[in-house]
């Protein structure tokens, strides 16, 4: 069988017309190499597209706001972020050490920052930097290890989990 030892980081050329659709589709640059079944997997979030999530979540935020009178809004809404706003909206006060438990691009922990924590950090399997001075990362056995030798990871106000103990 043959194969590439490291997949491509941009689509082959000769199939890029195919992926598009004939360019009807815009590409998306977003690079992971799991050819080894998650080790050495390295996520990787520079300041603008941080900052750009912060943003986002922000918006989602007024937005929730304003609509709080509108009867049901928060409570039929699908939207992920609008419960997660809900439910720290009750739990979490401003300028907390918030930590997330598993994360692999900073959603959650943008949404953390649009709350006011004044800082936050994010426990995952696979090596992340999210490139943003509130934020931090370290990996299970980053914590593991620190765990082991009596080192302490930090103290935090409140933890969040989507979807990350179900599963490990």
């Amino acid at each position: 069988m043959g194969g590439l030892a490291v997949p491509p980081k941009t689509p082959p050329p000769e199939l890029l017309s195919a992926y598009t659709l004939r360019g009807a589709i815009p590409i998306e640059h977003f690079y992971v190499d799991d050819s080894a079944g998650g080790v050495g997997t390295h996520y990787v979030y520079p300041r603008d597209e941080v900052d750009a999530f912060v943003e986002s979540a922000t918006a989602k935020l007024r937005q929730a706001k304003q609509a709080k009178g509108t009867a049901g809004y928060m409570r039929s809404s699908t939207d992920s972020q609008l419960w997660l706003y809900q439910a720290l909206a009750q739990s979490m006060s401003r300028n907390a050490r918030a930590l997330v438990f598993g994360s692999q691009e900073p959603w959650v922990e943008a949404v953390l920052l649009a709350m006011g924590a004044s800082t936050v950090t994010t426990v995952e399997y696979n090596m992340l930097t999210f490139e943003h001075p509130r934020l931090r990362t370290l990996t299970v056995d980053q914590v593991k290890h620190a765990h082991a030798h009596g080192e302490e990871i930090g103290r935090y106000d409140i933890g969040v989990s989507l979807s990350s103990f179900d599963h490990d």
